[in-house]
């Protein structure tokens, strides 16, 4: 079985976070896969200072170059960019090498496996294989809620033989577009097998909140902000920690000035993904309350560490909690309520123990990397053999 997969995000170095997820699922269908009978094949952008064309793990990457400055990808602004007429020379760039890559190398391979819309989905359009299939992520809400590009998609997916969006969430919103879809929901995780830690039986003092997220508006931190002050105005004793980097980071500063609670909010800025698993063993509660989430990967990984999860009650984080059971929803613009939450978990050490452990021994057993692996294989298995299924 001979793969190709077509990405704008593919880990440049070690730790990288850059489509980490994708490298994780190469490497594990390069080590399933018998090597020299089987190829697996990565094709993604370039970045100056990077080979155009290595071999690592097993798998063949190739690395194309499109423009004199490469710098729309890698940055997790690509729908930014394709907004902004500045950028277009580069997009254009980026979709005709992309193109003349695929068109070389294409008979290689079983199966076309693009990922994400922009630019890939598109590029894939164009492509004439008779095994295509796509990768539908999170990110890519931004493009199906928007016009023109939601009525673009339809004509975009239909020449895929396959849909495979990473949540049912995403799923409702294509079968809602069009009806003449191969659809199937199956997350791309990766390797995960670093986070897993057990739960602890004992809350801290000061009780430590934690979201690892890009900051951006529609991840809503600032409701976490206004509880922890109502929190802490109630005499609850707590921290909570930001971990990651964005274009909201600023308001969230100023709206903790505001608030009064600078010295209980930390900002660490970017954490390399490879951190991110011991930087949790110091918490107890993971919060992300993003107002429209494709997936929530974050929130597996707090999990698998043994955190207790609060998240909220909608979008892709409907599949991977169960309410007091594997982790606790609440309504996104409800700062009262997600603070009486929190405290109705800390006043009780057993109500903690209990959803951490359920949650924890949960995700071990259906999120392991060799199930998703395997997972991965039969679908690709049956595409190949029925296209059309």
């Amino acid at each position: 079985m001979n793969i190709c997969h077509i990405t704008h995000n593919y880990p440049r170095f070690p730790g990288d976070h850059a489509g980490f997820f994708i490298e994780d699922l190469t490497k594990g269908l390069a080590g399933h896969l018998s090597a020299g009978k089987n190829k697996i094949s990565v094709i993604t952008p370039h970045q100056q200072g990077l080979p155009t064309c290595q071999n690592y793990c097993g798998i063949d990457i190739h690395r194309v170059k499109y423009a004199r400055h490469e710098n729309i990808a890698y940055t997790g602004k690509m729908h930014h960019f394709l907004m902004n007429p500045v950028y277009w020379n580069q997009f254009i760039g980026l979709f005709e090498k992309t193109y003349l890559k695929i068109k070389e190398i294409a008979d290689q391979f079983d199966i076309l496996h693009f990922h994400w819309i922009v630019p890939s989905g598109i590029i894939g359009y164009f492509i004439q294989h008779p095994c295509k299939i796509i990768s539908i992520h999170g990110t890519d809400l931004r493009i199906m809620e928007k016009y023109p590009f939601n009525l673009l998609m339809k004509k975009i997916l239909i020449r895929y033989n396959t849909v495979i969006p990473v949540s049912t969430y995403l799923k409702k919103i294509l079968e809602a577009h069009t009806d003449k879809l191969n659809i199937e929901v199956l997350p791309i995780i990766g390797n995960l097998d670093n986070f897993i830690s057990s739960p602890s039986s004992q809350i801290s003092q000061p009780l430590q909140l934690i979201t690892v997220s890009r900051l951006s508006k529609q991840k809503n931190l600032s409701v976490v902000l206004q509880a922890v002050k109502l929190l802490h105005d109630s005499g609850v004793q707590v921290n909570y920690t930001i971990a990651g980097d964005g274009e909201y980071k600023n308001n969230l500063i100023e709206q903790t000035n505001k608030l009064g609670i600078s010295d209980l909010v930390k900002f660490t800025g970017m954490i390399s993904h490879n951190l991110i698993p011991e930087l949790l063993k110091g918490f107890d509660i993971f919060v992300l309350p993003s107002l429209n989430e494709g997936f929530g990967l974050s929130v597996l990984e707090a999990r698998l560490s043994g955190k207790l999860v609060i998240g909220s009650n909608s979008g892709g984080l409907l599949d991977l909690i169960k309410d007091h059971s594997t982790g606790i929803f609440f309504n996104p613009r409800d700062p009262s309520r997600l603070a009486e939450l929190i405290k109705s978990v800390i006043s009780s050490n057993s109500k903690y123990i209990n959803i951490t452990t359920n949650s924890f021994n949960e995700a071990k057993k259906k999120y392991s990397y060799t199930n998703q692996v395997k997972q991965w294989l039969e679908i690709y298995s049956r595409i190949l053999h029925n296209p059309d299924f």
